[in-house]
């Protein structure tokens, strides 16, 4: 029997139980004991890292090879830092309770109708093309925010935010709404083009008062 058997310590870069400075001191102490710090994961490497479970696997199976068999320094996950996204949980509670999102459901039903009746509006050669740009605005924001929030790397990080691109997506919605308010309040027109101007400021309550905030 050896004297001094090989050791192999793990340990997560934000272990906050036992962290890795004090696993390498460990280590360093014990006669045959290496050790190897995995980053992106914290305690229990060896179920929150792929890597981990084969790094103590190929050591079990040749504990005296210093070969490794994959890459410890690569995180396992993609890693959200700070200023990454927008904090709310607002778009967690959403996921749990889709209602929430019934306020984009009608401003892009209003913004669809506005587009095409705008549309219409200059086929017959008729005033429309504030209502016509307004829709659309009203529908790139929907598409751009449903984009940016599809583009997460991790779903899970919705618990904690949302991308920066969905508060500068509010924007379009400001757009939208001026640009109704403009066709709402010119001379002759019909009292139903108000609907779009109360349908955005309610977004942008919506948005910037709730799920942002």
């Amino acid at each position: 029997m050896a004297a001094n058997p090989p050791v192999l310590v793990v340990g997560g870069r934000f272990d906050p139980t036992t962290p890795p400075e004090s696993a390498r001191q460990a280590a360093s102490s014990v006669p045959g004991a290496r050790f190897t710090e995995f980053a992106g994961v914290g305690h229990a490497v060896f179920l929150s890292s792929e890597c981990g479970r084969r790094t103590i696997a190929a050591f079990l199976d040749s504990p005296a090879s210093p070969a490794a068999p994959c890459d410890p320094g690569a995180a396992p996950y993609p890693m959200v830092r700070p200023g990454d996204l927008v904090l709310t949980i607002s778009a967690y509670r959403a996921m749990n309770s889709p209602a929430l999102l019934a306020p984009l459901g009608v401003y892009g039903l209003v913004s669809a109708v506005q587009l095409i009746a705008g549309l219409w509006s200059l086929v017959r050669r008729r005033p429309g093309r504030a209502n016509a740009v307004a829709g659309l605005a009203g529908l790139a924001l929907l598409g751009l925010g449903a984009l940016s929030v599809s583009g997460v790397p991790d779903p899970t990080e919705l618990a904690i935010g949302v991308p920066h691109a969905v508060a500068w997506c509010g924007l379009l919605a400001l757009v939208s709404t001026a640009l109704s308010a403009v066709d709402a309040f010119r001379l002759r027109s019909r009292a139903v083009q108000i609907v779009p101007v109360l349908t955005g400021l309610a977004l942008l309550a919506w948005l910037y008062g709730w799920f942002l905030a």
